[in-house]
């Protein structure tokens, strides 16, 4: 049996942590990416090592070719293949941001990091791969500081048009050599609102994890170039 091998960019803390630890509990060697504490994110990456699966942690700035580059080369050397890419970076924003700070750290991370490393990763993966990105969403209105009165989420809603576009395009190239590529959000938060111009609150949680679980899964291979809202709905919820 091959042993399938999952790179999770950002995959160091929070809801890419959350990410990695499905994947290798689900069965994949896990390669996990971070620009932060080298120590903490090994930390991190031994809390979560499952017995008979393999983690690496690897320092990469999502946004640079030479990281990326230098990261997919490593993977390689170290597994020997690439079956899933799960770009995270971008999704955990910082906090306090100003909003022409905010809009550069979605452009940098989120979409051109994104896409360096789906470029990167695609000339290693097989039939079968699953590229997955994970759509940065603002937390809470306020969400950037100082400045014009400019809402996080007119900053985010762009950075996530263009992963979906990005993402409709490449599962077109890549659908004939059996790939697929999708785009995964959070929903809004319980008590969110989306009427008027009220910008929602959107969380990250369980069920942003286990979509990403699923469409790295076999049986999601017949969904590609979708954008996919992690919101269970109210019935499934009160079950």
């Amino acid at each position: 049996m091959v042993q399938r091998v999952a790179v999770v960019t950002g995959g160091s803390q929070g809801t890419g942590a959350a990410i990695a630890a499905r994947l290798l509990a689900d069965g994949f060697d896990v390669a996990l990416t971070f620009t932060g504490d080298g120590d903490a994110a090994q930390r991190m990456a031994d809390g979560i090592a499952v017995t008979g699966r393999r983690v690496l942690a690897l320092r990469a700035d999502s946004g640079q070719v030479t990281d990326n580059s230098a990261m997919v080369a490593r993977v390689m050397a170290e597994f020997g293949r690439i079956d899933v890419l799960v770009c995270a970076a971008g999704f955990q924003v910082p906090d306090g941001l100003p909003a022409a700070g905010l809009a550069a750290f979605l452009l940098d991370v989120a979409v051109r990091g994104t896409m360096l490393e789906a470029i990167a990763a695609a000339d290693h993966m097989g039939r079968d791969g699953r590229m997955i990105f994970v759509a940065p969403a603002p937390g809470a209105p306020s969400g950037v500081t100082g400045g014009p009165a400019v809402d996080a989420a007119s900053l985010h809603g762009p950075a996530e048009a263009a992963l979906t576009r990005f993402a409709q395009g490449l599962a077109r190239d890549l659908g004939p050599h059996g790939i697929t590529v999708n785009v995964v959000r959070p929903g809004p938060a319980d008590g969110a609102t989306q009427s008027g111009m009220v910008p929602p609150y959107y969380e990250a949680g369980d069920d942003l994890v286990d979509f990403v679980a699923f469409l790295a899964s076999g049986p999601a291979g017949f969904i590609s170039g979708a954008t996919v809202v992690a919101e269970r709905s109210k019935t499934d919820a009160a079950a």
